[in-house]
């Protein structure tokens, strides 16, 4: 849940970390591109896109991850931060 705006409009951010896993760590995989689709929380909150995720639109951005070594079952893929528009139900 995102914490609500003040009276001023301002609401604290929260943070989506994104891992990109995989059940069988034998072989590396190579770098790799996550797209990412927000349109179904646009109407009651903002994301900010990290470096590594190029804006496609206002909902959507392509994402780079990093290769996947042999032995490695997870990469971080992107940290996003999520902030409530003024006047967002809080339930929502």
């Amino acid at each position: 849940m995102l914490p609500g705006a003040d009276a001023n409009g301002d609401a604290r951010a929260r943070t989506l970390a994104v891992q990109v896993s995989r059940d069988v760590a034998d072989d590396r995989l190579p770098a790799a591109r996550l797209t990412v689709d927000v349109s179904e929380i646009a109407s009651f909150a903002r994301v900010s896109w990290p470096a590594n995720c190029a804006p496609e639109s206002e909902v959507e951005a392509v994402c780079a991850v990093p290769e996947m070594p042999a032995g490695t079952d997870s990469v971080p893929a992107a940290t996003f931060e999520l902030r409530a528009l003024p006047g967002a139900d809080v339930g929502a």
